[in-house]
């Protein structure tokens, strides 16, 4: 019952593939298959890509990747076309996320078109936590596949379970089936484009939980502690799930890549609130951001890692997001170097009307 990377990547609604160590094509996602037009990249000496449009049938052949991980944007006969990759090593192969969009007219509103750029944070984000998410699925079906396992047996030889045996062993298999079931309906909110989506009240406990589920393979890895100190479950906001989870997932990941160099590397997150607000600080023991970076880490394009490691648009649309709740993110120097501060408005179920207050359970049960 061992969950493949190429399984996993199919359940993905991005274009993907994986390339052996020789850059050869061993596996592309059932996303990419479906796409109604496919592109070539070159590599060019400046480092920019151009794209060219083949028929379908002829992608597999022609289809091409050069070895840089990067977005770009081109304007080509009036018309946008953008796209990003990520580059990831994976078990010796490198995966590869592909994202395209394309036909934006001119004539079409161009803040619009910039929309895409949280797609784009958002597809990075999704090939640094690929592999974990693939890990951390195989765990829990490696002990339902043992325990189903041991009671078919046991059927075949026509020996008797006890009553307590059975439960027991049940009981396992439901359990892992609902962590395989959270860390799915994570990733699922995860992707989803929320750009026309409507607000709705969240569980902000199941925010970070669910942000949480899809980076634990990675702190797992790096040996990282994670406490986080709310434990209720009545504490809402008003928003687009995955534009929170998005900012959550960003700032884990951040830290995991800070932490890759400190011993008992921990990363705390800390909730207080008043009546009108929600106060969270995101921390971490890493090396922290140095103080001349104070006025640049918010901004677009800006990132502190190697050329390929970040596309420095995380933290500035997460700003973005949330300063669009009437909330604001910064660095908090008070609580060391290595401290984000979020301030959301709070909200609570009787200023929703009647009709919505579903939307509480269907985004967050």
């Amino acid at each position: 019952m061992k969950t493949s990377m190429g399984d996993f990547l199919d359940c993905l609604d991005s274009s993907a593939l994986i390339l052996d160590t020789d850059d050869s094509i061993v596996k592309i996602n059932k996303k990419l298959q479906e796409e109604n037009k496919v592109f070539k990249f070159f590599h060019l000496k400046n480092d920019s890509y151009q794209l060219n449009q083949i028929e379908k049938e002829d992608w597999y052949k022609y289809l091409s990747i050069c070895g840089t991980t990067g977005s770009a944007k081109f304007l080509i006969k009036s018309c946008f076309y953008e796209c990003v990759m990520n580059r990831l090593s994976i078990e010796g192969n490198k995966l590869i996320m592909v994202q395209f969009f394309e036909n934006r007219s001119l004539k079409e509103d161009v803040a619009e078109y910039f929309l895409n750029d949280f797609r784009l944070s958002q597809l990075k984000e999704l090939g640094e936590i690929a592999a974990g998410i693939a890990h951390e699925i195989n765990n829990p079906l490696t002990v339902v596949s043992a325990r189903v396992q041991m009671l078919l047996q046991a059927l075949k030889e026509k020996k008797t379970i006890p009553a307590d045996v059975l439960e027991k062993n049940l009981d396992k298999v439901y359990t892992q089936a609902e962590r395989i079931k959270k860390i799915v309906d994570g990733m699922r909110v995860f992707s989803r484009n929320s750009n026309y989506d409507e607000r709705v009240l969240y569980n902000l406990k199941s925010i970070v939980e669910e942000a949480f589920s899809l980076v634990s393979g990675g702190m797992r890895d790096n040996g990282i502690e994670f406490r986080f100190n709310l434990q209720s479950n009545e504490k809402y906001i008003s928003c687009k799930p995955t534009e929170l989870i998005q900012v959550f997932v960003n700032l884990f990941n951040n830290s995991i890549y800070a932490l890759s160099k400190t011993t008992f590397p921990t990363i705390d997150v800390h909730f207080v609130e008043d009546s009108q607000n929600y106060h969270i600080y995101f921390k971490d023991n890493g090396p922290g951001v140095p103080e001349d970076f104070d006025t640049k880490i918010f901004a677009p394009f800006f990132t502190t890692k190697p050329v390929g490691a970040g596309t420095g648009l995380g933290l500035s649309i997460s700003n973005r997001i949330i300063q669009s709740y009437g909330g604001s993110l910064s660095l908090d120097r008070t609580h060391g170097n290595s401290c984000f501060y979020i301030k959301l408005p709070r909200a609570y179920p009787q200023d929703f009307p009647a009709d919505g207050a579903t939307d509480i359970y269907k985004y967050s049960s």
